[in-house]
């Protein structure tokens, strides 16, 4: 008797977008329904086609998951193709490759087959089996045994810094302007073949102390500002979630910086001494301080199902579906909505923190993803959608185009910040303390294997500038990491005396099953490295 219940085409298919979305709950958080049941909405399609062709739900099943496994790797595979060529006749290849073996699978099905039943009940059991670790992850993300707040409040006390700090004479505007992933000068010469050698002149000429020999703390964007901001390190923050009873993953971690971020020790300080928290729209959920004193967005932004579209494009790139990008056009693509937006967040921000001074002094937190990806500039401004998917995950490796890219929108944003400092400092009489600074290195790169120096190079060397009126070059040292920069400025202007932290760089490591950090010389095995 040949019934089977047939289950394998449906968890092949949840499986797809099951495990992209487990991957990727830091970013879109709960906006994932959608992409899943349109993920199980095509697997009941494609086998509702072949029920009605054969007449048989067995051979309907195997066909469809046939088709499932095709359709959805065909994105997977052609990223790896891509990374060893960009000729767009490799893409052909692939689709009559992918043809023959669609053509070949349901030859087999339809009419070479003995014996199916057999098939069938094993693919129901591999395919259940796929979609236990994303469930378990998705399960656990949402089902803490603590609530995040609370652990990251606990966490901080151990930030709290003695009160015996006194208001300056004078109690200047303090501007952190973090630019995602933006390399520091020698890496872009060397790897990027870019000479950035004109704007850090440019900001030397306004007063800016360039380091040039600045490292970032830690290689994601929410723990390395989490740090600066608390100005101190997290590499007990694993060994804590643990003895909280959290698995102390990744997503944990990252989850309770943007906590970290959002009630820093720098705002509870600065707000002792009279500052209010000015904070622009980042379109990263961790780094958005929206409960500041003034909170900057731009009304053109239309957010509502921006990150539920996303996953779904993300899912789609992974599919035999991303072919329909080209055919879209880029004019009636839906997909060049996300890019608009990330486009409209860096102007904005840009645009907008010339016009903050005020009465009193504040404290204005900008996170300004660019030059990060996406790619949504090029090199004299002109607008770009859909070089590659949205996302604002990191890209290393890829396309060999991708450098170019890097340094085509790095270029642009160097020509808007000049333009923003010096509107800036046109508006006060005297000059306000002014960051600007990398929270990681630039990571993307071309496609192949490199060495584990240029992998330490695309990480951990950040651009890094500061005006700190009234500083130092003892205050200025080269050298020093984000978690210093605003203990010296407390040092210097509030009549503290912080001791500086190690000016050490750390990578997030999976070790067993812990995670931890390990400083990125020993991960690449380069701390006796000249």
């Amino acid at each position: 008797m040949n019934r089977s219940l047939i289950l394998h085409p449906f968890f092949l298919a949840s499986f797809a977008s099951l495990s992209l979305v487990s991957n990727n709950l830091t970013e879109i958080g709960g906006e994932w329904g959608r992409a899943v049941l349109l993920s199980l909405s095509f697997s009941a399609i494609v086998f509702g086609a072949f029920w009605l062709l054969t007449r048989d739900g067995l051979k309907a099943g195997l066909s469809a998951s046939g088709v499932i496994v095709l359709f959805f790797s065909y994105g997977h595979v052609a990223n790896l193709v891509e990374t060893w060529s960009t000729a767009r006749s490799l893409s052909g290849l692939l689709l009559i490759v992918w043809a023959g073996l669609f053509a070949t699978w349901l030859y087999w099905v339809l009419r070479r087959a003995k014996t199916l039943l057999p098939l069938s009940n094993a693919l129901n059991l591999i395919a259940i089996a796929l979609n236990v670790l994303p469930v378990y992850t998705i399960l656990t993300y949402s089902n803490r045994p603590e609530s995040i707040p609370d652990i990251a409040a606990d966490y901080s006390q151990r930030f709290e810094i003695a009160s015996d700090f006194s208001p300056a004479e004078r109690s200047p505007d303090i501007y952190y302007i973090v630019l995602d992933a933006y390399a520091r000068g020698d890496i872009l010469q060397e790897l990027y073949d870019y000479d950035n050698s004109e704007f850090l002149a440019a900001l030397e000429a306004r007063g800016f102390y360039v380091d040039d020999k600045a490292n970032a703390n830690y290689t994601y964007s929410a723990i390395s500002m989490a740090s600066s901001l608390n100005m101190s390190h997290l590499t007990d923050l694993p060994e804590y979630l643990r003895a909280r009873g959290s698995g102390a993953s990744e997503e944990d971690i990252i989850r309770i910086s943007g906590e970290l971020i959002k009630n820093s020790t720098l705002r509870r300080v600065l707000e002792k001494l009279g500052y209010a928290i000015v904070a622009l729209d980042s379109g990263y959920e961790p780094t958005q301080i929206s409960d500041a004193d003034r909170y900057m967005s731009s009304q053109q932004i239309d957010d509502a199902g921006l990150w539920q579209i996303g996953i779904e494009f993300m899912l789609l790139d992974t599919t035999l579906g991303r072919e329909l990008f080209g055919l879209l056009g880029e004019e009636s693509s839906p997909h060049n909505k996300l890019f608009a937006a990330h486009r409209e967040r860096v102007l904005f921000s840009l645009d907008e923190l010339p016009q903050l001074p005020g009465d009193g002094p504040q404290f204005v937190f900008a996170h300004i993803i660019s030059p990060h990806v996406p790619f949504v500039f090029g090199r004299e401004g002109e607008e770009i959608n859909g070089i590659d998917p949205y996302t604002l995950l990191d890209m290393q490796g890829g396309n060999d185009s991708n450098v170019e890219l890097y340094g085509n929108q790095l270029h642009y944003l160097n020509s808007l910040i000049l333009e923003a400092i010096d509107d800036i400092l046109a508006a006060y009489d005297e000059p306000p303390i002014i960051v600007l600074q990398a929270d990681h290195g630039s990571k993307v790169y071309s496609a192949g294997e490199y060495s584990e120096s240029i992998k330490m190079d695309l990480q951990v060397p950040i651009f890094s500038a500061r005006l700190v009126p009234g500083a130092s070059k003892q205050d200025n040292y080269p050298g020093m990491t984000p978690v210093n920069t605003f203990r010296q400025i407390l040092n210097l202007y509030f009549d503290t005396d912080l001791a500086l932290e190690p000016d050490t760089s750390y990578i997030v490591q999976n070790e067993g099953n812990q995670t931890n950090f390990v400083e990125a010389c020993v991960v690449y095995s380069l701390c006796d490295a000249p």
